[in-house]
C-alpha cells in the first residue's frame, strides 16, 4: 500500500495513524512535501505507528507537531529514508 503526496504544504490536523502493515508513505523530498501540523487538534504525534510490519517513511518533512514528530512502537521492518522533522 503507498501513500503518496506531491510537492506541496499539507496542513493536517489529527495524528496520521498508520495501523496496516506493508505501508509506505513516500513524499517528493525533504522541503519539497511538508506535512505540516501547526494548529495540530487531536493527537501528540504527527505520523504514529504501533505493532505494524514492514512500513517505509520516505522523502518527506513533517513539520510544528505537537509532540513526536514520529512516534512508531513495537514494529518490526521500519525504514525511514530521506525525512526531516522541524519544529
Amino acid at each position: 500500500q503507498l501513500i503518496l503526496f506531491g510537492e506541496g504544504t499539507f496542513k493536517i490536523t489529527n495524528t496520521l495513524i498508520i495501523a496496516a502493515d506493508k505501508v509506505t508513505v513516500r513524499g517528493q523530498g525533504m522541503g519539497k512535501t511538508i506535512l505540516d501540523f501547526k494548529g495540530q487538534k487531536a493527537g501528540a504525534e504527527g505520523i504514529f505507528a504501533d505493532g505494524v510490519k514492514d512500513i517505509v517513511l520516505e522523502s518527506f518533512t513533517v513539520r510544528d507537531t505537537a509532540g513526536n514528530g514520529v512516534k512508531v512502537l513495537g514494529a518490526t521492518g521500519v525504514t525511514f529514508r530521506k525525512m526531516e522533522a522541524t519544529w
